[in-house]
């Protein structure tokens, strides 16, 4: 509403936090054309307005249209102050949403949320993965079948591959060793604590 008026606004009255929604607002005027007359100053225009205020928000949207199963590049995103914000779980961070993917369509300047993104498995069940124990001055790497599908920082089941350059392993069979879990750090890695030394 644009307000058509030769006066100068004093004051707003009647601003409640939080703002937005439906507020109710007073405005206080001065007449610039106003003069003084019999020694007092002219009196004050009031003028009730309500209004719906809405906070622009700065979010995540998709640049460009996308198909379903895109992994999310940062050429596909921008941060763009809007207003049209009708869902919770929507992103204010690019990085957050790097390296996802699409789980259905999506259009050009629809707002990025949760539910249109997974992360995309880095493990699959059956695979062979690297298994990686870090400590103090290094690091040691073996073997494991991966009982689960995995997506970047969860944790799955995985069973020791035989390693006969281990001893303390060398007469059992892989089916007879324990699963141990580790968090999927990359595609086809997980690792293990220093913890979990014995399945080396």
């Amino acid at each position: 509403m644009v307000l058509a008026t030769s006066g100068q606004i004093r004051e707003i009255v009647g601003i409640v936090e939080p703002l937005e929604g439906l507020q109710h607002f007073v405005i206080v005027m001065e007449e610039i054309n106003s003069t003084v007359q019999n020694g007092t100053e002219p009196m004050p225009v009031t003028i009730g307005l309500d209004a719906t205020v809405t906070r622009l928000q700065e979010v995540v949207l998709f640049r460009r249209a996308l198909s379903r199963g895109h992994i999310i590049n940062e050429d596909d995103l921008v941060l763009r102050a809007s207003d049209h914000v009708r869902t919770e779980d929507y992103y204010t961070d690019i990085s957050d949403v790097l390296g996802m993917e699409t789980t259905k369509s999506v259009k050009e300047t629809e707002v990025v949320s949760a539910s249109v993104l997974k992360r995309p498995l880095m493990v699959r069940k059956g695979e062979l993965v690297t298994v990686v124990a870090k400590f103090a001055g290094g690091q040691i790497k073996t073997q494991g079948t991966a009982l689960q599908d995995g997506s970047s920082g969860e944790t799955i089941s995985v069973q020791p591959v035989s390693n006969e350059s281990t001893s303390r392993n060398r007469r059992q069979r892989p089916q007879d060793m324990p699963a141990f879990l580790a968090q999927i750090s990359g595609p086809r890695t997980v690792e293990v604590d220093s913890s979990a030394m014995q399945i080396f």
